[in-house]
């Protein structure tokens, strides 16, 4: 049985973690209204870029961990009743709290989440899943050349190109779309499949994630200011802040890179064990558009009053204190999930689904 990685568990929930504070900077409303050039301004985008990497390297370890796994529909039944639990629970709660929360409409979006987007991320993964077994055996069949030069022409022509002709020919929705999650599916499969990443030193994968990241704030930094001096408006300087963009992808490699070589302490591991598989709940709770858009919507424009690093730290406490709300809700969510045999249910009912299937298709 092969030995359970670690470090992959913490760097997923360093990455939720992460897309917390990208919410808090975004939704919360400093990068809209910090003084453009100000320190406030500039360590909110610095910040922001080393966050942005997050959701890359979300998708990344979904092709690492599951190239090699069975894959089972269950998995998606189970991930669809936690959506639906908190959809229709915090719909609910929040029907009590706002008089103008309540609508038919607002019901409609809690009992069919994915299909009216209310997670583009989950959206896009659940259209990533269907996908999974091809990929499979994509990866497992293909040879390392072909599979090689495939995501390197695909890279070419989805984000290089794209990138410096300022296009979106094959639809990635700058990183938020499903076939953006596919690619990034296939490039986590490779590095399993071939162990590409082990041959860079850890040290080595953190100084080129700072590099990937310093190229990105220094670009915005040269552009803006630049623009700002020969045309009187601040231009530009968002060209390498996507998903998509090469220095983020890059930069979401790198940290994933240092990641599956990271080896902690043998206490931190319970906590790692404890943190990681609840992880996902954080962003379905505070990424709910009831909370997303009443709750966290300005939360953090107050720190804006406060001296820059300040600041930031108010943005890490923010996120701190969100984050472990989350984790504190979605154990007692697993606890129920649990006593209610959930999972076992799920299994049951893909045996059963499957079954008929084959008997009459």
């Amino acid at each position: 049985m092969k030995e359970r990685n670690y470090g992959i568990d913490l760097l997923r929930v360093l990455c939720m973690f992460l897309i917390v504070i990208l919410h808090v900077l975004g939704k919360g409303g400093i990068l809209d209204n910090a003084t453009p050039l100000s320190s406030h301004y500039w360590l909110a985008w610095l910040l922001e870029m080393v966050a942005l990497c997050s959701v890359n390297c979300y998708a990344i370890i979904s092709g690492y961990v599951m190239y090699k796994s069975d894959w089972k529909i269950s998995k998606l039944f189970e991930l669809w009743l936690r959506i639906i639990f908190y959809t229709l629970l915090i719909t609910i709660l929040m029907s009590l709290i706002y008089s103008n929360i309540g609508s038919v409409k607002i019901f409609i979006n809690a009992l069919f989440p994915i299909s009216r987007v209310q997670y583009w991320y989950l959206t896009a993964y659940f259209g990533l899943f269907m996908f999974i077994p091809i990929f499979n055996i994509a990866i497992e069949k293909l040879e390392k050349n072909k599979l090689k030069y495939s995501l390197l022409f695909m890279g070419l022509l989805m984000i290089i190109l794209p990138f410096f002709l300022r296009t979106d020919a094959y639809n990635l929705n700058w990183g938020y779309s499903t076939l953006w999650l596919c690619l990034l599916y296939l490039l986590g499969g490779y590095f399993a499949k071939y162990d590409i990443l082990s041959k860079i030193n850890k040290n080595i994968s953190l100084i080129l994630f700072s590099s990937a990241i310093m190229v990105t704030f220094l670009a915005k930094v040269i552009l803006e200011y630049f623009s700002n001096n020969f045309f009187g408006q601040i231009r530009f300087g968002n060209i390498f802040i996507s998903f998509t963009s090469p220095t983020i992808i890059l930069a979401a490699i790198f940290l994933f890179s240092y990641f599956i070589k990271f080896k902690p302490i043998e206490k931190f591991k319970k906590v790692i064990s404890f943190l990681a598989p609840l992880s996902l709940s954080v962003y379905i709770i505070h990424v709910n558009p009831l909370i997303y858009n009443n709750i966290i919507n300005g939360l953090s424009l107050p720190f804006l009053k406060s001296n820059s690093l300040i600041m930031i730290f108010q943005v890490i406490l923010t996120t701190l204190i969100i984050f472990a709300i989350c984790i504190a809700i979605d154990y007692l969510r697993l606890l129920l999930f649990n006593k209610l045999k959930i999972k076992e249910r799920c299994s049951n009912v893909e045996k059963k689904m499957f079954k008929f299937l084959d008997k009459y298709i």
